[in-house]
């Protein structure tokens, strides 16, 4: 019988996986921030379109306002912008 093949067998295949979960260990988080970045491509392009003013590394940022630029939009192409309901009326604007 020879065990010492067996144990550096074991050995070998401890090391073996070990290594591969390192390896999965240090890929994981690069492929999860990719596959982040592509499914939210449309939101995050949209967004940084949005930025008027950014600082440095205290992460200060200042984003245009939706909704005037909206506004202005539909003034441009002469919509008219319905006044928002009161109180005292109902959302088809009766009394």
């Amino acid at each position: 019988m020879q065990p010492s093949h067996s144990i550096m067998d074991c050995s070998l295949a401890v090391a073996t996986i070990r290594d591969w979960a390192d390896l999965i260990r240090a890929v994981a988080w690069p492929l999860v921030a990719v596959f982040a970045l592509l499914k939210f491509r449309g939101i995050l392009e949209s967004l940084l379109a949005r930025i008027i003013h950014a600082e440095g590394m205290g992460f200060k940022i200042t984003l245009e306002k939706l909704l005037p630029k909206a506004e202005k939009e539909a003034r441009q192409l002469k919509l008219q912008i319905p006044d928002p309901p009161t109180p005292d009326t109902d959302p088809q604007g009766r009394t």
